[in-house]
């Protein structure tokens, strides 16, 4: 190894401690801040209990009534907000999984997230279970109204032949006379073996 090669080891050495320094720092930040915020909250609820002790000794029922009233608002769009979230994951999945069943390109996958899905339905059954309807008639429908998101889907070439042998084309009478414009000695050569000739 000559100097320069040494000196550009070393730089890359250098580089590479100088990473996993700066990763090992935003990770120790990282735990540092989950700390704290785990601090606030447990200090958010032991102000929360002071209120409401304080208020129990006021006797100032209707302004804890209020509370907690907020308090179970707050909660109830939380959980609206997580079951939309849920069921939409479900539906997205649904029309993706359908999609991709049709043929879709993989450069028009992402665009379904944006488009109107709205005739797809989300069921939720009594055992907990997630049902999806109308995820494969809105692809349908999607195929017609955007034909070029979707592969053209045709039935597969198959040589049933021997192996590394090429099926023989049959040809047309149309073929043939344009062999003979084309390449008359392929023209003359297939005529000889029709003609028996060969």
């Amino acid at each position: 190894m000559n100097e320069e090669q040494i000196t550009q080891e070393e730089e890359v050495k250098e580089e590479a401690q100088e990473e996993r320094k700066a990763n090992s720092g935003t990770a120790f930040y990282k735990q540092k801040l989950a700390t704290v915020e785990q601090e606030r909250l447990r200090l958010a609820e032991q102000l929360e209990a002071v209120q409401t002790q304080q208020l129990h000794e006021k006797e100032s029922f209707k302004e804890l009534y209020e509370r907690e009233k907020q308090k179970r608002a707050e909660a109830e769009e939380k959980a609206k907000n997580l079951s939309q979230t849920v069921f939409n994951n479900f539906k997205i999945s649904a029309i993706k999984e359908e999609a991709l069943k049709a043929g879709i390109l993989d450069s028009a996958i992402e665009d379904l997230d944006i488009i109107d899905n709205s005739i797809v339905e989300v069921e939720t059954t009594d055992q907990g279970r997630i049902n999806i309807h109308g995820a494969r008639d809105f692809i349908e429908d999607l195929k017609s109204k955007k034909p070029h998101w979707f592969k053209k889907i045709g039935a597969p070439t198959i040589n049933n032949g021997t192996p590394g042998e090429v099926p023989v084309k049959t040809l047309t009478a149309a073929d043939i006379v344009k062999l003979e414009k084309t390449d008359p000695a392929k023209y003359k050569e297939i005529m000889n073996k029709r003609l028996g000739r060969a």
